[in-house]
């Protein structure tokens, strides 16, 4: 949820009975009481390959710049991270996927950072295996994404036997 013109705004995980997991937006007047708009989110989207998504949830929703960016776990021919915008809450565009499957829990910063957008991401497998390791990536555009940073790990690294150290931001 995120401050919408006096108010809150989000996109929120809604299952029907059959579990089917779609993104809809909501609106509060005090960030606790939502109105959930009662139909999924269309996104507006100029690749019909990509909006050819399976299910949709844990979304995040993140102001840069000029409009809200959304991200959520997309399956997309396997689980991967999901980008869309909008400026209003009502219209939503899907940009390109993040990654390649298999990642989750897709973060972006609220700001650039040497001129860079930069996400937080949880690679994983084809299940819900409890992985935990976490990576910063960075992206000029919001398009092509790279410089992929280890950050943190739940537990010790089985290579080094220690836990890895969170590295400054500026040398990414």
């Amino acid at each position: 949820m995120v401050p919408y013109k006096g108010q809150f705004a989000g996109v929120f995980r809604v299952d029907d009975t059959t579990r089917n997991m779609r993104l809809h937006a909501g609106k509060s007047k005090d960030g606790f009481h939502f109105e959930i708009d009662p139909e999924p989110i269309q996104f507006v989207c100029e690749n019909p390959e990509i909006a050819k998504f399976i299910e949709s949830y844990d979304p995040r929703v993140c102001w840069i710049e000029d409009r809200y960016y959304v991200t959520w776990c997309n399956n997309y021919h396997g689980y991967t991270i999901g980008m869309g915008y909008t400026y209003d809450f009502k219209t939503f565009h899907q940009m390109e996927n993040s990654f390649l499957p298999y990642n989750r829990n897709g973060v972006l910063f609220p700001r650039k950072v040497n001129g860079k957008y930069m996400m937080f991401s949880r690679p994983s497998d084809t299940s819900h295996t409890p992985f935990g390791d976490i990576f910063l990536s960075s992206s000029p555009d919001l398009i092509h994404w790279g410089c992929h940073r280890h950050v943190m790990s739940p537990k010790a690294n089985k290579l080094t036997g220690s836990a890895p150290k969170l590295a400054p931001a500026d040398s990414h």
